[in-house]
């Protein structure tokens, strides 16, 4: 690979002829411009010697004419150097002699058996990303377990064309940090705490590309803020969220509903629904816009201090951005319009709706390795002091070590689980 020094302890690898490398062959430094692509095994004549040393690189070798010779597939070039900057070796023959005794116990007992051509190894395929587009989209293991044969082009194929398939490889869970400010919290309180999701998908009629996805999600949260307690309310919320709903990818397009059930114990016991939408289409294979929408179902009455109000869902929807990088992250904005949300504060009474605030925010996706990702989203509602700042932040554990890939699938779930992100509960006295 480029750019990549060996900084180990100086070894021989072929010692029977030390002599002439001490008169023809050396090591030597490559200048930044000299440094080649690749290292060719098939380039190494079989009396090469190979020496790493601090500074020095393998793939270049200097003769008597003070020529430094690449020798790299492709790219053989000579450079004349000065005598001066040819490094010179002066070493005892006992040195030599240590060498040849200490150094087959370094060595593996198949590493000191392995001919010339095995020198040198080129890993530079480990550190080469490719693009989405050529990126398996389900893994070689699912193929191998579940199913009894793969033919050629059913598996690891494209986007839409995967047969062989995990039954589970949708299966993922999760744990966050969640904070929350929303209508309901009636102007004067604020929520962090804890939030756990189970979320599975599946296929429910694969020749059409139709899908199905199911999750549940608990948050316990805590007051940010003490005038709940000040006010002799409950200082705790548990919230229990239940998404379930179809979807489809064909081609370019996609299309999903869920309904979303939420129950609540916080300053009274509630229970809220809505549904969600979306629409997508992809631009490339790593761009992708769309339409999401949020829509009441049924809201529920509730007592705060002995003050009737009503609880219920606010009804947005907004237009998203999402790229998937080459490093395997997905990223996702979104800007939008909320038809209406309460302002009124619980200290200073009742006040008017605000209408047609905005609505943005973003998630993003980063796996970490096979078996986990980073997760977290953010949904934030105009203006700030009256409308709702939520996020969460956590990691997502993928049981069959399909991280990298699961979110690229064709049954990917459409939708996430609700969250208090999708999930914007509004207060009216």
């Amino acid at each position: 690979m480029q750019n990549i020094r060996h900084h180990v302890p100086i070894s021989i690898r072929r010692y029977h002829r030390y002599s002439n490398f001490i008169s023809e062959k050396r090591s030597f430094p490559r200048g930044p411009n000299e440094i080649c692509h690749r290292h060719r095994q098939s380039d190494l004549s079989s009396d090469r010697i190979a020496v790493w040393g601090s500074g020095f690189e393998s793939g270049t070798k200097v003769n008597n004419m003070n020529k430094i010779a690449s020798v790299d597939s492709g790219c053989t070039h000579l450079h004349q150097v000065s005598q001066s900057a040819v490094p010179q070796f002066v070493v005892p023959q006992f040195v030599f002699a240590l060498l040849v005794l200490l150094l087959p116990t370094d060595l593996q007992a198949d590493e000191a058996v392995q001919p010339a051509l095995q020198l040198f190894s080129d890993h530079s395929e480990l550190f080469e990303w490719k693009s989405v587009d050529q990126v398996s989209f389900t893994e070689t293991d699912f193929c191998s377990d579940a199913c009894s044969s793969c033919s050629s082009g059913t598996c690891n194929s494209g986007l839409v064309s995967q047969v062989c398939r995990h039954p589970l490889e949708q299966l993922s869970f999760l744990a966050a940090i969640d904070g929350s400010k929303q209508p309901q919290d009636y102007g004067v309180n604020a929520d962090i705490g804890l939030r756990l999701r189970g979320q599975y998908a599946a296929p429910l009629l694969e020749e059409y590309g139709i899908g199905f996805q199911i999750g549940s999600a608990v948050t316990w949260t805590d007051n940010a803020v003490r005038v709940f307690e000040l006010m002799g309310e409950d200082t705790t919320r548990f919230q229990s969220y239940t998404t379930f709903g179809l979807f489809r990818r064909a081609n370019r397009w996609a299309i999903g509903a869920v309904m979303d059930y939420q129950y609540q114990e916080g300053f009274d016991q509630t229970s809220l629904a809505q549904y969600r939408g979306r629409v997508s289409y992809d631009l490339t294979p790593q761009t992708q816009v769309g339409l999401t929408g949020r829509f009441r179902a049924f809201d529920d009455q509730a007592n705060f201090n002995g003050t009737p109000v009503t609880l219920r869902t606010t009804n947005q929807g907004s237009f998203f951005l999402r790229h998937f990088f080459e490093t395997g992250v997905q990223g996702t904005i979104w800007l939008g319009i909320v038809d209406e949300h309460g302002e009124s504060n619980a200290a200073f009474g009742a006040a008017p709706a605000h209408d047609d605030a905005f609505v943005f925010g973003a998630d993003f996706l980063a796996p970490l390795n096979d078996s986990l990702a980073m997760y977290g989203e953010t949904n934030l509602t105009t203006p700030a002091d009256t409308g709702t700042v939520d996020a969460f932040l956590g990691l997502v554990w993928y049981p069959f070590g399909n991280a990298k890939t699961a979110h690229r699938a064709q049954f990917a779930p459409m939708l996430p689980v609700a969250a208090p992100t999708s999930f914007s509960v509004d207060l009216v006295p």
